[in-house]
């Protein structure tokens, strides 16, 4: 805090301001896609404006799938039997 005093309203800015810096773009995507606080179609457009957001989100699904790959838990997971049906519900999920 400046001066080493209680906090006051520049410094919550400036904590704010610092901490809002670190969240990607990609993150904000995902948040306002799975928040469905758009239409389907307003969130396909948001996301094809975002590319960068889908290679983040698949290398995610390729990630959790191949964690649960030939474990018992996948089924409880994933719950499907076919490797396409599977990614579609992880990517869900995610």
């Amino acid at each position: 805090m400046a001066g080493h005093c209680h906090a006051n309203l520049k410094d919550a800015a400036n904590l704010l301001c610092a901490e809002w810096e670190k969240v990607s773009r990609e993150s904000i995507v995902h948040c306002w896609v799975m928040s469905s606080v758009f239409p389907m179609a307003m969130s396909a457009s948001v996301v094809s404006l975002h590319e960068e957001y889908l290679e983040v989100l698949e290398a995610d699904v390729d990630e959790v799938l191949s964690v649960f790959r030939g474990t018992a838990l996948r089924g409880e997971v994933v719950g499907s039997e076919s490797q396409y049906d599977a990614r579609d519900c992880t990517r869900a999920w995610l």
